[in-house]
């Protein structure tokens, strides 16, 4: 979600970027329009959705420095480290900003509407917009949240070094056969191996044979794999740069096909938030973990609901930091097609991690 800050006199013009950026679907929140009805308090529900933006835009004129309410809304976007972006929206001169307004906005990404590419800013806000970052607590735990289909996240985080490959796992399900040719073409991890074949050659028998290893490794006796197994598979990557990684792996056989005391088989899978459990408490092994990225999981019989989901998702990792687990980091993958279906908006998922963080911390420091 995209924060308009402005001043009320520009608040015409404003409202024109807001219709434009919401055209091309974009979600933004600007004041008064947005507060909703009955609201005593409209500063703190702007600063909840401050907390809640994934970008804080700053449309600047020779109108912002005598506004003591942009001022203020800069300060908070800055404390809580959000990504702070400037359009210039007049003819004001840079040398004509006023120190303080001038510092307050640093190095901010700057645009100018006066020769302003719409095609490009809506491009560059809608990629910025797609990545959500927030600290948990001040001993480096963060949390992140990215908007589009796994695979396309896990190509965003890794060619853009939002995280290190090699200490991070991206967690998924996989069928109770552990076979890649068992996968439905609709589901995550058979996407995902369809991106690392055609990005970095990654076959799906070389990954087979790695999966078949870790299942091997998993299960000595030659049993095979149960619902709620987890196995972990790292793969050495030769990317098209200079710099070799592993991109880790953690699978979960969360559904498929298992076999009835009467020797027939029927489809079966296990509970979202029992996968979730399972995947965190496998964390807990993995010390060399610094990143988890996981998705809404679920399987392919059960419909599950992205806010019971999130909640175990984030409960799990809060809880993990409590007790001084890994992952230290955690990046939370949504289908904005699954959100539509679920009538949720990623600001609410915003709003909701931020106050179950306040909820966690303010129990754990009494």
């Amino acid at each position: 979600m995209i924060f308009i800050s402005h001043s009320s006199k520009d608040h015409s013009i404003a409202l024109l970027i807001r219709n434009i950026l919401e055209l091309h679907g974009i979600e933004t929140w600007i004041a008064p329009e947005d507060i909703l009805p009955g609201t005593e308090d409209h500063t703190l529900a702007e600063i909840e959705n401050i907390q809640a933006c994934s970008i804080f835009l700053l449309l600047l004129s020779k109108n912002t420095e005598t506004s003591d309410y942009v001022y203020d809304e800069i300060e908070r976007a800055k404390k809580i480290h959000r990504k702070i972006w400037v359009l210039k929206i007049d003819n004001t001169a840079e040398n004509d900003i006023a120190d303080e307004l001038r510092y307050k906005i640093g190095r901010s990404q700057r645009f100018d509407i006066n020769n302003l590419n719409l095609k490009g800013f809506i491009n560059e806000i809608s990629m910025g917009e797609r990545y959500f970052e927030t600290d948990i607590d001040s001993h480096g735990h963060k949390f992140s949240l990215i908007k589009g289909n796994f695979d396309s996240n896990m190509k965003f985080l890794i060619d853009n070094g939002k995280v290190d490959a090699g200490t991070t796992y991206f967690a998924m399900g996989m069928d109770v056969s552990g076979k890649i040719s068992k996968l439905t073409k609709s589901g995550i991890f058979w996407s995902v191996c369809q991106y690392l074949k055609d990005e970095f050659g990654v076959m799906p028998e070389s990954l087979q044979a790695k999966m078949d290893t870790a299942i091997g490794e998993l299960h000595k006796d030659g049993t095979p794999l149960c619902l709620g197994d987890i196995i972990t598979v790292s793969i050495p990557i030769m990317p098209k740069v200079f710099r070799q990684f592993s991109v880790n792996l953690l699978l979960i056989a969360n559904s498929g096909m298992v076999s009835n005391d009467d020797k027939s088989e029927s489809i079966a899978g296990i509970d979202s938030r029992e996968a979730v459990i399972k995947i965190f408490n496998k964390c807990a092994e993995i010390k060399d973990m610094a990143t988890l990225v996981i998705g809404a999981i679920g399987t392919n019989v059960m419909l599950f609901p992205y806010e019971v989901v999130t909640a175990e998702i984030m409960n799990s990792y809060l809880f993990s930091i409590k007790k001084g687990c890994t992952p230290q980091n955690l990046c939370y993958s949504v289908r904005k097609e699954d959100m539509l279906k679920h009538n949720l908006e990623d600001a609410e998922i915003y709003r909701y991690i931020r106050s179950v963080i306040s909820f966690f911390y303010h129990r754990n420091n009494h």
